[in-house]
């Protein structure tokens, strides 16, 4: 008889796309995006660890019941890792060039995308105790777990690509389609 909790998903989704024609064989288009995905997780908290007579050293920040498990019978309190929220943004630029001549359809382009990922996970932090047996329970010997600490996170990553292709009609019954792209995937950074 685990309390439960509450999971907001909220998702963005923006996308802007300008086309513009310089002649009937020269066309351009550019293109901005932004996503975002946004989780965030919070547990019930019905009782607090104080009214249980429980001492809990972060119970300023977090107050409610720590988990209180007898191995292999039931799990009592608000779930050990329920508080946590996650923000994912995505920005994308890209743009394409397409030329017409001859036998030769020439599209170039190139792309760059920025990640960011915000995120914060206060695990154990209302503290779990584990009993492996009934009978430990009764006589409260258990095992003690508390998370503390910073679980704030941020990272940012870049990434770019480049590419150009040709579909080169070289004779009525021969097509050949020939092409180069080049992806730099960017490491995370704190």
């Amino acid at each position: 008889p685990a309390t439960g909790g509450s999971l907001d998903i909220i998702q963005t989704l923006n996308s802007l796309t300008d086309t513009y024609v310089f002649s009937p064989n020269l066309i351009n288009q550019a293109r901005f995006g932004f996503s975002r995905l946004r989780v965030t997780s919070v547990p019930e908290e019905p009782f607090t660890a104080q009214q249980f007579g429980i001492a809990n050293p972060l119970a300023a920040e977090f107050p409610g019941l720590p988990t209180l498990t007898v191995t292999g019978l039931f799990t009592l309190g608000s779930s050990p890792l329920a508080d946590q929220s996650s923000r994912i943004n995505a920005y994308t630029f890209q743009d394409t060039l397409s030329v017409v001549t001859g036998r030769h359809r020439l599209k170039l382009g190139g792309e760059y995308r920025r990640s960011q990922v915000n995120f914060y996970f206060n695990a154990f932090s209302r503290g779990q105790l584990i009993f492996p047996t009934f009978a430990n329970f009764l006589l409260g010997q258990s095992i003690s777990i508390i998370g503390s600490g910073v679980y704030d996170r941020a990272f940012r990553v870049n990434d770019l690509s480049g590419f150009i292709q040709d579909h080169w009609k070289v004779t009525d019954r021969l097509t050949l389609n020939l092409g180069l792209r080049f992806d730099f995937f960017g490491l995370p950074k704190v």
